[in-house]
């Protein structure tokens, strides 16, 4: 079983023995812009991706004077996550959204994949569980989305849904 709490100090990044980078725009050779049309470049800086000190991975969205962004994006170092076979698997996060409407969120994409190791290197690809994506203005909604082959008995590629969320 794969866990992490991340605890840590504050401001610190999280586990290299757990976790890696995905610099810049794409992975080398990929999709420009990760393939689904982002604009920031992704960081190892602990401006972007950190511990709060309190058992939190925190990724933070940053636009700097010129309307340049940079963020995070980590994926795991393991790739064997698989269920046994006629098996499940769960995942399990708790996930904030940022606080921001209207203009300001313009450009926030928060998400959470599960996506395989065929998925590596590819940018967006087929095969994902995407377990929460939050875009743009849209505040207090989370869509989930399916893609591929291999899914979970009743889903079918596209399923997607839009949760509505209240605060607490």
């Amino acid at each position: 079983m794969f866990s992490d709490d991340f605890n840590g100090a504050a401001n610190s990044a999280p586990s290299s023995a757990n976790w890696l980078y995905d610099l810049g725009t794409s992975y080398p050779g990929g999709a420009g812009n990760w393939g689904t049309g982002e604009v920031e470049s992704n960081t190892s800086s602990t401006a972007n991706v950190y511990l709060d000190g309190s058992g939190d991975l925190a990724v933070k969205p940053i636009r700097d004077g010129a309307g340049n962004w940079t963020s995070g994006r980590i994926e795991t170092q393991r790739t064997d996550f698989h269920p046994p076979t006629g098996g499940v698997m769960r995942t399990e996060a708790r996930i904030q959204m940022p606080n921001v409407t209207g203009a300001a969120a313009a450009g926030y994409w928060p998400a959470f994949w599960s996506m395989g190791a065929p998925a590596r290197g590819v940018g967006r690809p087929t095969g994902i569980a995407g377990l929460a994506s939050g875009a743009g203005a849209t505040r207090g909604v989370v869509n989930a989305r399916t893609a591929g082959s291999g899914l979970a008995k009743g889903a079918r590629s596209g399923d997607n849904g839009a949760v509505s969320l209240t605060a607490g």
